[in-house]
């Protein structure tokens, strides 16, 4: 299939889907014409997308800031992807077929693997908005619309390539689109633990349990129940982590704030030492809502240097380290991710990088890792 007729056959699915069925069904394929003429293109928007996006982008922590990934991870990570989702589309395609007569249709591995890699084709197309990462919600939104109509276009498809029943096409429907979005979670958990590079494909963006005993988070999803009931601690409760002095400058004024609502409420708590030249902040945030996000960056490791500084990430004691570092102006910052949910952040004028990360464990960081599953 030329280019022209991939594109064209991507109209007709979207926008007169039934006589497109009705052509698909008599068309005679192979699963290697399918693979060749359309799977492997249509499957390779989203993580060609992903990779460019977040290569130029990078990754959007909210209240942390962006994290730049490295091109040769996200590689990895993107080829990862790619080839598990080839994969599953053929497995998914044979459960198919083998479920079909169960549910009055014929069992048929091509016809069926026709209907999956057609109907899916809204959901690869929508994975174009992964280049822009800070589309966000938007992005998702799309997804899901573009979700709701592969499975529309699924049930129409059953009905005319597997000759089902319209009565029994929608139960059929469902269990195969069940499976086949478990699976997909699979391709996105799998690539993520196989690349290294960390939970960056749609798949594996599913809260993360985490270890805080030093190492990288663990694979798995949270559980539930834990992740509603906790709750943004109060900003007096942070302030009262906050040190009284600081290589020997004493504290100024202590400002807190939330903002937020019901579960997304975000909490903070900063205070100045010093003055002048020599002066630092110390903020300290408490990140809940965000838990999945921070998890997925704490396998992020970056160490670059420029003419006029620095930025690393790296993991100590359990913890993601942050460094920024001006040398001209003799300006950076050290932030702490704790325990993936409170954010320890020392912004300073006039000292080395090396007193910045001192004044960060002025705070008590391990009792403040004590209150990341507080409710």
């Amino acid at each position: 299939m030329k280019m022209e007729k991939l594109l064209a056959r991507l109209r007709g699915l979207l926008f007169a889907p039934r006589a497109t069925w009705a052509t698909v069904t008599t068309e005679k394929a192979t699963p290697t014409a399918l693979y060749r003429d359309w799977i492997v293109w249509l499957a390779a928007i989203t993580p060609v997308s992903m990779f460019i996006g977040l290569a130029i982008f990078g990754l959007s922590v909210p209240f942390v800031g962006t994290i730049r990934v490295g091109a040769a991870g996200l590689l990895v990570q993107m080829l990862v992807s790619y080839v598990l989702t080839l994969a599953v589309v053929y497995l998914i395609a044979l459960i198919a077929a083998a479920m079909s007569p169960r549910f009055g249709g014929r069992k048929d591995n091509v016809q069926a693997l026709k209907l999956v890699a057609y109907a899916w084709a809204p959901v690869w197309v929508v994975g174009i908005l992964h280049l822009v990462p800070a589309l966000g919600a938007l992005a998702a939104l799309a997804a899901l619309v573009a979700l709701i109509y592969s499975i529309w276009l699924f049930w129409i498809g059953a009905q005319s390539v597997l000759a089902m029943p319209q009565e029994r096409a929608m139960g059929f429907t469902a269990v195969v689109i069940v499976i086949g979005v478990v699976m997909a979670i699979a391709v996105g958990i799998a690539s993520a633990a196989l690349s290294g590079v960390g939970a960056l494909t749609p798949g594996a963006a599913f809260p993360y349990s985490t270890s805080h005993r030093g190492g990288v988070p663990t694979a798995g999803l949270v559980n539930p129940a834990v992740q509603d009931a906790i709750k943004t601690l109060a900003p007096d409760q942070l302030s009262a982590f906050l040190p009284t002095t600081v290589d020997g400058m004493a504290r100024g004024p202590v400002s807190t704030f939330s903002s937020g609502m019901a579960t997304l409420q975000i909490s903070n708590a900063k205070a100045h030492y010093g003055a002048g030249a020599q002066s630092i902040e110390i903020s300290i945030t408490d990140l809940a809502p965000e838990r999945a996000m921070l998890a997925m960056a704490s396998a992020i490791q970056k160490d670059q240097n420029t003419a006029t500084g620095y930025d690393k990430i790296f993991r100590q004691d359990g913890n993601t380290v942050m460094e920024h570092w001006v040398a001209n102006d003799r300006y950076g910052t050290c932030s702490v991710i704790v325990a993936d949910r409170f954010k320890v952040k020392v912004t300073g004028n006039g000292p080395d990088m090396a007193t910045l990360q001192k004044d960060a464990q002025a705070v008590d960081l391990a009792r403040l890792a004590t209150l990341s599953d507080s409710k």
